[in-house]
């Protein structure tokens, strides 16, 4: 066998993949969300990797926002959760800022700017899988979450990703 070819089955192709998938949506997670610095977070994810399940990797991903590429810039590998995103986000997912008052919806995905602003929407109960109703646009958004009402700026609601619920 040549050197630097690949001898892997198609089976353990697709196993190392989602390895890699794993490892490198850990990384992303332990920096982003987390802010674990990176002499901590490579070795973190490298454990994470192998004690994540199908469920929870793709439930990360969706949190992420189905993220392209790892804190190194490697791509991460796409998961079924990226395909389904792909063919539905021009129907089905769309930005908070887009939807009518009085419509209700469920959160995607968030993709704020800030880390202090992912932990202040999640700590108001703004997460993915949360029902949201949009009550008002102006003079700022007012959506109900569970039974507290949160005012939340134009610039918040462009990155909180729903999916309207069909009534």
């Amino acid at each position: 066998m040549k050197k630097g070819m690949n001898c892997f089955t198609h089976l353990g192709e697709e196993i190392a993949k989602m390895i890699v998938r794993r490892h490198r949506l850990a990384e992303k997670l332990l920096q982003e969300v987390l802010q674990v610095g990176s002499s901590e977070m490579d070795s973190t994810a490298c454990e994470l990797e192998h004690i994540l399940g199908p469920e929870v990797t793709e439930s990360i991903c969706a949190f992420l926002g189905h993220p392209g590429f790892c804190p190194h810039g490697k791509p991460i590998p796409p998961g079924e959760c990226c395909q389904v995103f792909k063919e539905d986000t021009n129907q089905l997912v769309i930005p908070l800022s887009d939807i009518t008052p009085g419509d209700t919806s469920k959160i995607i995905f968030l993709v704020p700017r800030h880390h202090r602003r992912l932990h202040q929407l999640t700590d108001l109960g703004i997460i993915p899988g949360a029902e949201i109703v949009l009550h008002q646009k102006k003079p700022t958004f007012v959506i109900r979450v569970g039974e507290t009402d949160v005012a939340i700026d134009n610039e918040i609601a462009r990155h909180i990703y729903v999916r309207k619920v069909q009534k």
